[in-house]
């Protein structure tokens, strides 16, 4: 809704079957808007030396717009793009997940995607629940909610 096209995506749970499912519904949300991406618009690591060069890597690729796995990898990209000069959001927006109580102390305060602590723990008992009486469940979803802050912002195309 913001008008970014070039969107990057930055990855910081190596090897997490959570953080492989929000990349895939980064890859999922680009195609059902058809919007242009490719693999070198994915990015990933754990360390801030990782994140240094994924950020370099994508915005040498012109991304607008930074998508993190985590609100802790969204709060490392923010500091590498401090770094380097870049002003969030009148340069670049980022987003993180998770909704962590530090994402609205974080300068700017963090636009994420909230996923309800409460309900959560609820899926985590019936879970629990289910195994202690051999049930099997394959999968539980949660509705997550968008919480928009202050690092994103509509994006004005520079001639």
């Amino acid at each position: 809704e913001l008008g970014h096209t070039k969107i990057g995506f930055v990855k910081d749970m190596i090897g997490s079957y959570v953080g492989d499912r929000r990349r895939a519904g980064f890859e999922s949300g680009m195609r059902a808007l058809n919007l242009p991406y490719d693999a070198s618009q994915i990015q990933s690591g754990n360390r801030q030396e990782d994140i240094h060069t994924s950020v370099q890597n994508l915005l040498a690729q012109g991304v607008t717009a930074i998508i993190c796995s985590t609100d802790l990898c969204a709060s490392r990209v923010l500091a590498e793009l401090h770094y380097r000069e870049k002003r969030v959001p009148q340069d670049i927006s980022v987003v993180g997940f998770d909704d962590l109580p530090i994402a609205k102390y974080l300068s700017p305060p963090l636009t994420t995607v909230r996923q309800d602590r409460l309900s959560l723990g609820k899926c985590a008992l019936s879970l629990l629940e289910a195994l202690e009486n051999n049930i099997y469940i394959s999968s539980m979803m949660i509705r997550a909610n968008l919480i928009v802050r202050n690092s994103t912002a509509f994006f004005e195309k520079k001639d």
